[in-house]
């Protein structure tokens, strides 16, 4: 076995595990700046067409989900993601836009998501929705 580890070998190995590390953060990297596929229409709720759009997904959520919307759910749901409070009380739409979308990747990565007609959405869009709805 000592007859294969000389420096050729190890400067070999070091060289494949430099590569690989150095590839997974390219991709790291690079998946920062992908678009998401997250819906834009929270962050500019003023516009009638985005709510309505918002309030048909809404109706979807509270057919399939009954307790999504409400007081109580929603007080529960708030006090678990501070990030949508914060949010509400922005007045850059930038930055509410980004919180927004920080919170529903956040969603999605701990696997609290869900299927709405077809479409897989977090859910904190879940609930936004259904509480306009």
């Amino acid at each position: 076995m000592a007859k294969f580890i000389n420096r050729r070998n190890v400067l070999f190995g070091a060289v494949g595990v430099m590569s690989v590390l150095a590839t997974r953060d390219f991709f790291l990297l690079y998946c920062r700046n992908v678009s998401r596929n997250t819906p834009d229409f929270f962050a500019s709720l003023g516009d009638e067409s985005v709510f309505g759009a918002a309030r048909a997904v809404g109706r979807q959520v509270k057919r399939l989900h009954p307790d999504f919307g409400t007081e109580t759910m929603l007080a529960r749901f708030y006090g678990e993601r501070p990030l949508l409070l914060e949010a509400a009380e922005e007045t850059c739409l930038d930055t509410r836009k980004a919180m927004l979308q920080s919170q529903c990747g956040e969603d999605f990565s701990n696997g609290r998501c869900l299927v709405v007609d077809g479409w897989v959405i977090s859910e904190t869009e879940a609930q936004l929705c259904a509480a306009v709805a």
